[in-house]
């Protein structure tokens, strides 16, 4: 481990605490601006990186994909009507 001087851990805590203050004495209409922009940037982040394709034929425990189970083959799964299926 790096030679640090003891104060250092305790200075870092304290820059921490006071970038986020300001999250403390936001409004309410503030906040929200705040969690639109993430929500964006989380939507961006979703659409660009992709899942990796699965292969066709048996996989790593020697079942295929479609041998298995998802959410939209479950009879106690209600679709949503609000947003695209999340399976």
């Amino acid at each position: 481990m790096q030679n640090v001087p003891p104060m250092w851990h305790l200075l870092k805590l304290a820059m921490t605490f006071l970038r986020c203050l300001p999250a403390f004495f936001r409004n309410r209409r503030q906040q929200a601006l705040v969690e639109l922009a993430l929500r964006q940037q989380l939507a961006t982040y979703t659409q660009e990186s992709q899942a990796p394709d699965l292969p066709a034929g048996p996989g790593l425990l020697g079942t295929s994909v479609s041998d298995l189970v998802g959410v939209e083959g479950d009879p106690r799964h209600r679709p949503t009507r609000h947003c695209r299926p999340l399976a």
